[in-house]
């Protein structure tokens, strides 16, 4: 498993809406030169939604094929329903990652046992590693931990996503679940502090941007180097809150294109980001030390 950051990869898009395989590339080759400790396909923040499926096989299949096995890649699952998303993580395993991450059923706003049972059915239909995402500003259900902890004494159910900035019930979730159990922050904010109370690692956008000082801090966090992890995150600290200044993926693939490791896409019903937050970003991006603009 990934112990350190998960960055939740973007996918590329040219002006148009069309999926950028070049700039796809390129951003897989900075993650695996700035030792990203592996990669989500398929998350929130690689608008899987707007993506047709064969759209996703070819970004799936790769990316794993780039990679070639340097660095593990879970994919993403979210669907509301239990049939179709045993067909995705078949599918996703087949395609080559090693883990599925799979999101708390949307808009139908199952009961705690439905949830239960849900992630259950997944699990004994499949054989790849599950994680379940609980992230409520999303999908609009919120996990309990009694559901969790239930669901934890599940072989294939490995580990979860908290997608909130409640470090406190982060904590206490911790103390309470398997020491297999593993935990990974899903907010950028809380992600050091969640470190620091014993979360196995991160699942990140910040990362996207800036993989190596999200893999420094990560280490400085588990060897124990607090200032050193702190100072780190102090770098970041305007990345991790004005990536957030719009709904993601927007600030984060405006940023990346600042950067010149992809070009300015995205699709409907998202809309490229507002010129209001422009300053803030570049402000965020000197704060972390990103000057260069590079050339496609």
């Amino acid at each position: 498993m990934i112990k350190g950051c998960v960055s939740a990869l973007v996918t590329p898009m040219k002006h148009g809406g069309q999926i950028d395989f070049n700039s796809l590339d390129r951003l897989v080759d900075y993650h695996l030169a700035e030792e990203s400790d592996g990669l989500l396909l398929m998350g929130s923040t690689g608008e899987p939604a707007l993506l047709t499926y064969d759209e996703k096989k070819e970004i799936v299949t790769r990316v794993v094929g780039r990679v070639d096995g340097k660095i593990p890649i879970w994919g993403g699952v979210g669907t509301s329903s239990t049939r179709e998303s045993i067909i995705k993580i078949k599918d996703m395993e087949r395609w080559g990652i090693n883990a599925c991450l799979c999101v708390v059923p949307y808009y139908v706003k199952p009961t705690p046992q439905g949830i239960f049972e849900h992630f259950a059915s997944l699990a004994d239909a499949v054989s790849v590693p599950i994680f379940i995402y609980n992230v409520p500003g999303r999908v609009g259900t919120d996990i309990s931990l009694q559901t969790l902890i239930k669901l934890s004494e599940l072989p294939n159910i490995v580990g979860m996503k908290e997608g909130t900035s409640n470090v406190e019930r982060a904590i206490d979730w911790m103390q309470h679940l398997p020491e297999n159990f593993l935990f990974y922050a899903g907010d950028d904010a809380v992600s050091l502090p969640s470190l620091l109370m014993g979360a196995y690692g991160c699942v990140s956008v910040t990362g996207n941007v800036v993989p190596r000082l999200m893999h420094d801090m990560c280490r400085y966090a588990f060897s124990g180097q607090l200032n050193e992890a702190r100072e780190i995150n102090s770098l970041m600290w305007g990345l991790h809150r004005f990536l957030f200044s719009e709904s993601s993926p927007i600030p984060v693939k405006w940023v990346l294109s600042e950067m010149g490791l992809i070009e300015p896409g995205i699709r409907l019903p998202l809309t490229w980001l507002r010129t209001e937050h422009h300053d803030n970003l570049r402000s965020a991006m000197k704060q972390a030390g990103i000057f260069k603009r590079q050339s496609f």
